[in-house]
């Protein structure tokens, strides 16, 4: 799939999920050493009664994975510390790119990414109305095999 993405002449930047465990393993064994990181960049937001710290770190030593990717150039970890009514929580995220950026960059294109993600359902909740409609029940009308 990614050299798919390659060759199409577009970049990637994909979220690396528990279901790729030894990838997962690989990245975070990168992140763990201090003199493989490249950039990193802090970010504190308060909103609604929410704190959060987000930290983006970036690294091209991707040697362990480059040969499973087409084009992997860089693995990107995102730490969040989240303080909400009294109670904190920390959540890593992964990302393994083709891109050959910093830490800034990476970190205003996942949140932009995550503002688009989190504004749809709210275009179906308001105008669609999805919230409002009654079919909560049944099912849908099963098409017959030939």
């Amino acid at each position: 799939m990614v050299a798919l993405i390659k060759q199409s002449g577009s970049d990637y930047v994909i979220g690396v999920k528990g279901n790729r465990q030894f990838l997962l393993r690989d990245i975070k064994d990168i992140m763990s050493k201090t003199q493989n990181i490249d950039s990193a960049y802090t970010q504190i937001e308060v909103n609604r009664g929410r704190t959060e710290l987000r930290t983006v770190k970036v690294s091209s030593g991707v040697e362990p994975v480059r040969g499973f990717w087409a084009g992997l150039f860089q693995v990107v970890a995102v730490v969040r510390l989240v303080v909400s009514k009294g109670k904190t929580r920390r959540e890593w995220q992964y990302y393994i790119s083709l891109l050959k950026t910093n830490a800034f960059l990476y970190a205003e294109g996942i949140r932009l990414h995550w503002m688009i993600e989190n504004a749809l359902p709210y275009v179906k909740d308001v105008t669609m109305k999805e919230d409002g409609s009654k079919i909560r029940s049944g099912f849908a009308r099963r098409i017959s095999q030939p």
